[in-house]
């Protein structure tokens, strides 16, 4: 039997294709990575040159601070020193967004960490009037992570979701725990955040992950956040990604491997 001609530059033309398209994707992720590292060296230099004179300012305002001071003096060293704070944490940002520090990672309770994120942003909730939703499972979610990062991780989503609530009259905070319906034995978790707030723009779904991009206004974050918290679970080999959900408002969703306690 001879072989089709056309059958076979068919075949050939769509090998072409793949190999093409892979090449394609191979080349955007050394790109990303490359921009990633020149901005984590950007980071770290800034970071590094901001906190040298952050440090000799604050000690300086620190000898004012104990002098006897009019009222409207002792109010500008104390405005002074509260924008200080404000740039050393922009600083701390900057660094670990640049850098990976490795931490021991250990068998915990999930339910934990949530319970622990609660109660840091228990004031933003209640000063919001946000109404939060939910269900603590009655059973341990074992997960084997940096309980320091996870829960940092935590606290960032639940206030990104308070900023996303801020114009919305039912403010709802909702808060879901739930398995990837894949096999009758999980080997990961689903931690589900969700409000139903403003959402997020088509012109921003592909930037929101990116270091330094905020929507908020100019001077009030560094727009590291989301960032950090992608690092933070590359380190534990989880993932996380948002989608608009049926109130209009954002689900981020995070994905982490679980552990035997």
């Amino acid at each position: 039997m001879k072989n089709n001609p056309k059958s076979e530059r068919g075949q050939a033309e769509k090998h072409l294709i793949e190999t093409v398209q892979q090449l394609q994707e191979t080349r955007d992720t050394l790109v990303q990575f490359k921009k990633e590292a020149a901005i984590g060296r950007l980071a770290a230099g800034v970071a590094h040159e901001l906190l040298n004179p952050v440090s000799i300012i604050s000690s300086r305002l620190q000898f004012m601070k104990d002098e006897t001071l009019s009222d409207q003096a002792g109010e500008s060293v104390r405005i002074c020193m509260e924008q200080l704070q404000r740039i050393a944490k922009i600083s701390q940002d900057l660094l670990q967004s640049s850098t990976i520090h490795p931490r021991p990672h250990v068998n915990g309770d999930l339910r934990d960490v949530i319970k622990l994120s609660l109660k840091m942003t228990e004031r933003r909730i209640q000063e919001d009037n946000i109404r939060v939703v939910y269900y603590p499972s009655s059973a341990v979610i074992p997960v084997k992570m940096e309980m320091e990062g996870i829960s940092k991780l935590m606290v960032h989503l639940i206030l990104n979701a308070c900023d996303a609530l801020l114009n919305t009259l039912q403010k709802r905070l909702i808060i879901t725990v739930q398995y990837p319906i894949t096999t009758d034995k999980p080997s990961s978790v689903l931690l589900i955040v969700a409000d139903n707030g403003c959402g997020v723009s088509e012109g921003n779904m592909n930037r929101i992950f990116d270091p330094f991009f905020t929507t908020k206004d100019p001077g009030k974050v560094t727009g590291l956040g989301l960032y950090i918290c992608k690092g933070i679970l590359a380190e534990h080999r989880g993932t996380i990604r948002f989608e608009k959900n049926d109130t209009g408002g954002t689900s981020f969703i995070v994905e982490l491997p679980l552990s035997s306690l």
